[in-house]
């Protein structure tokens, strides 16, 4: 937490949600339910942050996604790039849709 709290190292609201979710995601905190641990913190950090007009769309969509950051197939910056599209964003843009397939493939 102390990362994701200093603006030194995630000046943006985004880098911290995405440290977050990628952390809890990757990490392995618990023998089981890291993707759901990771997409449920994420929705309270929303929240809690005053977002939580997103909370609905970012557990919608990042449903799909935390299974593929927590095989591999999505790293951090993608999963960035993601996170920032869910928020400022009413869809995701055709360059990051292509990036998600590619990811995918």
């Amino acid at each position: 937490m102390h990362h994701i709290q200093n603006d030194d190292y995630y000046p943006a609201f985004e880098g911290k949600l995405t440290h977050l979710v990628f952390a809890v995601n990757k990490g392995h905190c618990f023998a089981d339910g890291n993707k759901r641990t990771s997409i449920a913190l994420g929705a309270f950090f929303l929240e809690v942050n005053g977002l939580d007009v997103f909370v609905s769309k970012f557990i919608i969509e990042m449903e799909n996604i935390a299974v593929h950051v927590a095989d591999n197939r999505i790293d951090k910056e993608l999963l960035s790039e993601i996170i920032y599209s869910l928020i400022n964003e009413e869809d995701y843009s055709e360059d990051l849709k292509l990036k998600i397939i590619h990811a995918l493939e």
